[in-house]
């Protein structure tokens, strides 16, 4: 269902109430001109667009969908690993995410993904390699996740075993 938006003023807040069906499960997904994921929400909801750019929205019902409520890191698999290993991320609506990898002087070795990651469960993975490629010493290393915009953090340890 496509929505036009007309605002004088941003930001514009959109707000929807889902009356409850007896037996469906309905997701509400947003999404921009450009076929961007805005959000995906199970039943009421309100989203925020700071841009006037962003001209129309549109509503789209689908049955069975499921997205993660909160932001989370998931434990990695295996743990020890050897030569990858990886984990999950839960994002409960489009958000800029940082999944890097640290060592344990603290140094950023690696970076999994920097950037836009729309909303859903994702399975990421790391290679046991730095950022140029080399591969990493046996060792205890930390994977952070991190989303600024909602102040969340996130740290599991994991150990390299070769």
């Amino acid at each position: 269902y496509p929505i036009t938006i007309n605002a004088s003023r941003y930001p514009l807040s959109i707000r929807w109430q889902q009356v409850k069906n007896s037996r469906e499960r309905v997701t509400l997904t947003l999404k921009s001109v450009d076929g961007k994921v805005l959000a995906v929400v199970n039943g009421s909801g309100k989203i925020t667009l700071a841009d006037a750019g962003i001209k129309k929205v549109v509503v789209a019902v689908s049955p069975g969908i499921s997205v993660p409520k909160v932001f989370a890191l998931g434990r990695n698999y295996p743990n020890p690993f050897n030569p990858a290993t990886r984990f999950s991320v839960d994002i409960p609506r489009i958000a800029q995410v940082e999944v890097s990898v640290y060592d344990i002087l603290g140094r950023k070795i690696a970076t999994v993904w920097n950037g836009e990651k729309e909303a859903g469960y994702h399975t990421m993975e790391w290679d046991g390699r730095n950022s140029e490629r080399q591969t990493s010493p046996t060792g205890i290393y930390f994977i952070r996740m991190t989303v600024p915009a909602d102040q969340f953090s996130s740290v599991h340890k994991v150990m390299l075993m070769k």
